[in-house]
């Protein structure tokens, strides 16, 4: 976790809690079982408002959020996507009229599904690293026409495949948390404070 994202991260009340040795190397159902893990390391931990927990990847750590996104909106209000994404379904390469990404995420159950289309889905990339921008801009547009129903992109100016700097990641997370109807400006919203009654009912493991 970035030293220079802790400021932001106070300023909104949020927890960013990851779990170590689960990178790109790592098993796809081991990285997805450390993340429910960690999830319910903080819920035990914490007073989390269960209205604010976001599953957030950067790269092919995006490719295990959406995952948890779409079989998991029970548990997560949001995907956060950093400069990488995955669906549950093909989709089609911008420019290239009858070409297609395969998507490898396992379409969601129908019950789960429902429920996934109403949560937000935030995409993010920098301006300089075209293929993770590109496949943003293409699995969000996708995801529009399938019906999902608060779907963001955010393009930074003038970075590459790397984490985003705080400036940026103000812009990202205000569209994370921003209400569907606000016409605010991104880095004007502000998050929504937790309540002593939002502390969540530990729930049987998966």
């Amino acid at each position: 976790i970035p030293k220079a994202w802790r400021g932001e991260l106070r300023r909104r009340r949020l927890i960013l809690v990851g779990p170590d040795q689960a990178g790109n190397a790592q098993p796809l159902p081991r990285r997805i079982a450390l993340g429910l893990d960690a999830l319910r390391g903080a819920q035990d931990r914490y007073r989390i408002d269960p209205a604010r927990i976001y599953a957030i990847g950067f790269s092919g750590g995006a490719n295990v959020a959406i995952w948890l996104g779409l079989h998991y909106p029970d548990l997560f209000s949001g995907a956060l996507l950093m400069s990488g994404c995955d669906t549950y379904q093909p989709v089609p390469v911008p420019g290239r009229p009858g070409s297609f990404w395969r998507g490898s995420v396992p379409e969601p159950k129908p019950e789960l599904l429902k429920l996934a289309k109403e949560r937000v889905q935030v995409f993010s990339a920098g301006s300089l690293d075209r293929a993770a921008r590109e496949q943003a801009e293409a699995v969000a547009a996708l995801h529009r026409t399938l019906g999902f129903k608060t779907v963001r992109v955010q393009i930074g100016p003038d970075y590459g495949h790397e984490a985003p700097q705080p400036t940026e990641l103000r812009r990202i997370l205000a569209l994370l948390e921003v209400p569907k109807a606000a016409a605010e400006e991104p880095d004007q919203t502000p998050a929504p404070r937790p309540t002593p009654a939002s502390q969540p009912t530990p729930r049987p493991g998966r």
